[in-house]
């Protein structure tokens, strides 16, 4: 496993239940080819202001074959929620927004996002 993904998911040996307050960290697995994984990276690169207390990260899946096979990503673009270190859910709808990855960590985590969800776009 690669050093940036062990650094986003440590973990406290001492907790040894979900229901325990943990590090939670939310993982996107993309390619830079894929245009669904063009389409989530604004949306999923504002997560940490919406929730400062998540660890985010996102992990070019052709570069790190082997924590694709560790963590069974088969397709891209894949969001994983880890508790403590370990999966705890996969996002599994097709609308890759900010919106809906607000309404997946709060379901999973019971936090409370910190500011309004925007994403907009810019023509530069």
């Amino acid at each position: 496993m690669s050093q940036l993904l062990q650094d986003v998911l440590w973990s406290n040996s001492s907790i040894k239940s979900r229901v325990i307050p943990a590090n939670c960290s939310i993982v996107l697995f993309y390619t830079s080819w894929c245009p669904f994984s063009a389409k989530a990276a604004p949306h999923f690169n504002a997560l940490p202001r919406a929730f400062p207390q998540l660890r985010v990260a996102a992990i070019d899946a052709t570069a790190h074959g082997s924590v694709n096979s560790h963590f069974g990503i088969l397709s891209v673009p894949t969001i994983l929620l880890f508790h403590n270190g370990k999966s705890i859910a996969k996002f599994n709808e097709s609308s890759f927004t900010l919106n809906k990855f607000a309404e997946f960590i709060m379901t999973h985590t019971g936090e409370e996002k910190n500011v309004f969800l925007l994403v907009q776009y810019k023509k530069f």
